[in-house]
C-alpha cells in the first residue's frame, strides 16, 4: 500500500465503555495487534474510571486512554464541555465511535472541528424497556453526524443506519490461535479438575441480560439431572454476577459451574471445552461465536443471531420460544465431540484479523 508521505502517522480516536474483555473491545485489540502501528496510531476514549483489562497493553502498543465521565442528564454540561476540551486540538483526523447512546453529542462536536466520524454499529437492540427508549433517543440522530458508517453484520446496519448507506468489516480474529492441541486440553482439563468422561460445556460472555444467562443455567440444569458428567464454565464478569449466583444456588448446581472470570486466555479455554453454548436475546456478530467455530467447537445458539455467523455446520441454531427442557433434549441428541478444523472457512468467510486490519488500515487513510 502506499501512503501520502512515508513519515505521516494518522491517529485515530476510538470511543468505547471501557477497554475490558468484551467482543467489541477484544477485536478492537485484535486489530490494534494487527494494525501497521507505524502508519495508524489508535487512541481510546472511555467512559469509565478504573483501569481496563487491556489499558495496559495498549499503552505498550503506543496508544493512549483518555477518560470522560459516564454521561447522566444532570452532567451534560460537564459532558460537552470534557469532549470540547479534548477535540478542539484537532490533533485527531479521525474518531471511530463504537458507543451509540452519547455519540450524537460527541460527534457533533467532531464535526465543529472538522474531524472525519466514523460510527460503527456492533448490535441489534438497545435491551429491556425502559432504558432502551432513553438509548434510542440518545442515538436517533448518529447517521446525521456520520461521516462513515460501518456494521459488524448486515443486521446490525439496518438497525442502527435504517436507511443509510453502510459498510460491513467483519469481527476477524487471529486465527493461528485456534489450532487444536490436545497439550493444552489436557493441562487445562487437569487445571480445572475435569474427568475424561466429563462433557464440559462453555460459555464466554459478560454477565447482563443480551446474554441470557439464567435460561442458560435452566438448560444446563436440565442437562445435568439427565447426566451428571456434564460441567458449566461461565467466564467473563458483570452487573449480573449475584443474580446468576443466586439461580445457580436455587438450582442446586454449584458444585458443577465454574466461574472462570475475566480472561485472556480465550484460545486456550476453548480447547479445554466440549460444546459451546450461547443462548443470547440479541447480538450484532458474536466475536465469541467466530471463536469457538475456529476452535472446532459444536455450537447450540439462539436463533435470533445472525445467519453470517453461520459460517459452519459446527452451528447448531434453536429457537427461544422452546422451553429448557426442549435445548436441554435437543443438545443431548445432538452432542458431537469430533472437533473439526475450520479455519480455513473461517478465513475463507473473511473473519481472518489481518485481512480486516489492512482493510480498516485502507479505510482511515482513504479518508
Amino acid at each position: 500500500m502506499l501512503y501520502q508521505k512515508e513519515i505521516e502517522v494518522k491517529r485515530i480516536l476510538h470511543v468505547v465503555g471501557i477497554m475490558d474483555t468484551g467482543g467489541i473491545e477484544t477485536w478492537l485489540m485484535n486489530v490494534l495487534r494487527n494494525i501497521d502501528r507505524t502508519k495508524i496510531k489508535f487512541d481510546f476514549i472511555v467512559h469509565a474510571q478504573r483501569k481496563g483489562y487491556y489499558d495496559d497493553e495498549i499503552e505498550r502498543l503506543g496508544g493512549k486512554i483518555i477518560r470522560v465521565p459516564k454521561f447522566r442528564l444532570f452532567n451534560l454540561f460537564e459532558y460537552k464541555k470534557t469532549w470540547d476540551s479534548i477535540l478542539k486540538d484537532k490533533k485527531y483526523e479521525i474518531l471511530h465511535t463504537h458507543v451509540r447512546s452519547t455519540a450524537s453529542i460527541y460527534l457533533r462536536i467532531a464535526k465543529k472541528y472538522k474531524i472525519m466520524t466514523i460510527s460503527h454499529a456492533h448490535n441489534t437492540s438497545n435491551g429491556k424497556f425502559p432504558i432502551s427508549t432513553v438509548k434510542m433517543f440518545l442515538q436517533r440522530n448518529i447517521s446525521r453526524y456520520s461521516d462513515i458508517r460501518l456494521a459488524c453484520s448486515k443486521e446490525a446496519g439496518i438497525w442502527l443506519f435504517k436507511t443509510h448507506a453502510f459498510k460491513v468489516i467483519k469481527n476477524g480474529i487471529d486465527l493461528s490461535e485456534y489450532k487444536r492441541s490436545s497439550e493444552i486440553r489436557a493441562e487445562y482439563r487437569k487445571k480445572y479438575n475435569f474427568n475424561n468422561s466429563d462433557i464440559v460445556i462453555g460459555h464466554v460472555g459478560r454477565f447482563s441480560y443480551q446474554k441470557n444467562h439464567i435460561f442458560l443455567l435452566d438448560v444446563f440444569s436440565k442437562l445435568h439431572k439427565k447426566n451428571d458428567i456434564f460441567k458449566l464454565v461461565l467466564v467473563g464478569d458483570g452487573g449480573l454476577k449475584n443474580t446468576i449466583e443466586k439461580r445457580i444456588e436455587k438450582l442446586n448446581i454449584k458444585e458443577n459451574v465454574i466461574f472462570a472470570g475475566v480472561r485472556s486466555d480465550i484460545p486456550q479455554l476453548l480447547q479445554m471445552f466440549d460444546i459451546f453454548f450461547f443462548p443470547s436475546h440479541y447480538e450484532g456478530l458474536p466475536v465469541a461465536l467466530i471463536e469457538a467455530q475456529a476452535a472446532g467447537l459444536h455450537c447450540f445458539v439462539s436463533d435470533v443471531i445472525t445467519n453470517e455467523i453461520m459460517i459452519t455446520k459446527l452451528m447448531h441454531p434453536v429457537s427461544l420460544k422452546e422451553k429448557a427442557e426442549y435445548w436441554a433434549d435437543f443438545i443431548m441428541q445432538n452432542i458431537n465431540y469430533e472437533k473439526k478444523d475450520a479455519t480455513q472457512a473461517i478465513k475463507d468467510a473473511g473473519f481472518d484479523i489481518k485481512a480486516v486490519a489492512k482493510e480498516l488500515e485502507k479505510l482511515y487513510w482513504d479518508i
